[in-house]
Order: structure tokens, then sequence, then C-alpha cells
């Protein structure tokens, strides 16, 4: 199989690094950055166990208020998998970088009904935080407001960040209903 990373402007169409050679039932560490090195153009790189596997070249910028779509394509291709641990950051990694979070322990993560979650961020210091809301079919879905009280259990396999709410939607791989919290920071199991 393959796995990419791009955007499309709706005027020249996708931009997608990518690599080929990805296997199932295999854990792999993907890095994707992203770099607008003039006014103009952007470039896209793409890491898988930090080595470099691919890049493109882009003439034209993303909309930056638009959403973006981890583990699917907007209403098609759903990763048939599990993703975890996934992190953005404000600049484009390095190569080492990229190798160092290649090399460092994969632990997994699992969000899991009446567990106790820290979410940590760079503003404040932790806290104690349940889910903020549960959503179904984009709608609030309000017999279910907390991971502690509706008895969720997700294992996340694809994610929409709105970009306008801060929302990170997290859809499951069973099926079951998305879960949209705030994702400006990291959860961590107690």
């Amino acid at each position: 199989g393959s796995i990419g990373f791009g955007y499309n402007d709706d005027e020249t169409g996708w931009a997608t690094a990518s690599a080929s050679g990805i296997e199932l039932d295999t854990l792999y560490c993907i890095v994707a950055t992203y770099h607008e090195y003039d006014e103009t153009h952007a470039i896209l790189k793409i890491y898988v166990n930090g080595i470099f596997k691919g890049d493109q070249i882009k003439l034209h910028l993303p909309n930056k208020t638009a959403g973006f779509y981890i583990g699917s394509a907007p209403g098609r291709r759903h990763f048939p998998g599990l993703i975890d641990e996934v992190r953005f950051y404000k600049r484009e990694l390095t190569v080492t970088e990229a190798k160092e979070l290649s090399d460092s322990p994969r632990k997994g993560f699992r969000l899991v009904a009446g567990k106790t979650y820290t979410y940590e961020h760079a503003f404040t210091d932790r806290a104690i935080v349940d889910f903020e809301k549960v959503f179904e079919n984009g709608e609030e879905y309000t017999e279910k407001t907390s991971i502690d009280n509706g008895g969720v259990e997700a294992t996340a396999s694809s994610f929409y960040f709105d970009t306008a709410t801060k929302i990170l939607y997290v859809h499951t791989s069973t099926g079951a209903d998305p879960i949209g919290f705030y994702a400006e920071g990291r959860f961590i199991l107690h």
C-alpha cells in the first residue's frame, strides 16, 4: 500500500507527497512536513520511520482557514487501521527530528470511557479534563457529554480538525460516534 500527505487548493488540484511499500499489520511512524518557501510556493515532504520518502513542490498555497483531515480525504478513502499519537508542530521538522520521532518508543493511545486523562498544552499547567462533547452526524449528541459517563470506547482511525472552532473530531474505527475535543495539546492516561 501507500500513504500520502497533501492538500487541494481548488485551482490546480492536489499536491501530495507520498510513500509506497506500506504493509498491513505493521506500525509505522509517519512524519509529514509543509514549508512555504516564498509567497506562492510550498513544499510537502513525507518520512516513514525516519527515512525521507518523497516530496512535492506546489504552486498556490492552501486555504489556511479550512479544516484538514487525518486518516481520510473529504468524504472518501478512510484509513482502515489505527492512527495514534498525532502531533502538530508550528514549524517544519528537520530530518534529524523526524528520525528521533521514529526512534522514540511508541506506546499506543486509546481513549476509553471511565479512565482519567490529563490534558497538557503550552499555555497552562496540567488540568484534569473530560471530553467536551460527543457528536453524532455533525450534531451535538447530548446524551453523552463526557467520556466518563457515556460508556464510550473509541479507537481513533481518522481525524478532522476544524480550524474555526479549534475542535479535533476523532472518528472511531468501529463506526461509533465521533468524539470532539479541543486539540491544542495532548492527553495522558493516568
